[in-house]
């Protein structure tokens, strides 16, 4: 494995843009094989033909979409540091403690009395 990462600059993972383009590659190289496969055996009336299309195109299709090719994560998801998450957690919940110890305040503000209705 480590002669591979030597010669192919490979990243760990795709993204999810990156999953999508390769579903839909792998998906177009299939039904694209599938097609002409089909219409060849058909054509020259031998299921041989058909078969061998299908699955150079599936070989062709898992080294194009599996490996973690660059192109494929050219949208990584900005992650944030775990202390500045841990930040912005102290300072919601604080913010939510304000909020909730202001709901909970007794009214001192003598509004006025609405009359009764007779």
């Amino acid at each position: 494995m480590d002669i591979l990462n030597n010669i192919l600059p490979v990243t760990k993972a795709h993204d999810f843009v990156g999953q999508s383009m390769s579903y839909t590659y792998f998906r177009i190289i299939l039904n694209t094989a599938g097609v002409i496969g089909f219409v060849l055996g058909y054509i020259k009336e031998d299921f041989n033909y058909t078969i061998g299309i299908v699955l150079v195109a599936t070989l062709a299709a898992c080294l194009i979409c599996v490996p973690p090719w660059p192109c494929f994560h050219s949208h990584p998801l900005p992650w944030k540091d775990s202390e500045t998450l841990k930040i912005q957690d102290q300072h919601q919940h604080q913010h939510q403690n304000k909020h909730q110890q202001q709901e909970t305040k007794p009214n001192t503000n003598n509004p006025k009395k609405k009359k009764p209705k007779t």
